[in-house]
């Protein structure tokens, strides 16, 4: 199963996303994909790249999860902590 460790959360409100940078720990990662762990997330709703400041300034990908009230945002800060290990469905397993 593919699997996804946070590194670093961002809210982008002018865009109603959060996006978790890390590392692929295993599998692959696509937009519409179902995150099966922590339960009560949406699926995958965009992936983009974070570009991380000296000294190493590399890319990480990121996973976007899209919010539409403060509410689902608060709920998707609870569960979406550095640290985290998400548990994504496999590959071809995308909400419709």
């Amino acid at each position: 199963m593919p699997k996804f460790r946070i590194k670093g959360v961002a809210t982008i409100r002018a865009r109603s996303m959060l996006f978790c940078n890390g590392e692929v720990l295993g599998g692959k990662v696509a937009v519409g994909q179902r995150v099966l762990a922590p339960v009560g997330l949406p699926p995958i709703a965009a992936i983009e790249f974070a570009l991380l400041s000296e000294p190493s300034r590399h890319e990480e990908p990121a996973l976007g999860f899209r919010f539409v009230s403060e509410d689902e945002c608060a709920n998707l800060l609870r569960l979406l902590r550095v640290g985290t290990e998400l548990v994504l469905a496999d590959d071809g397993d995308v909400a419709a």
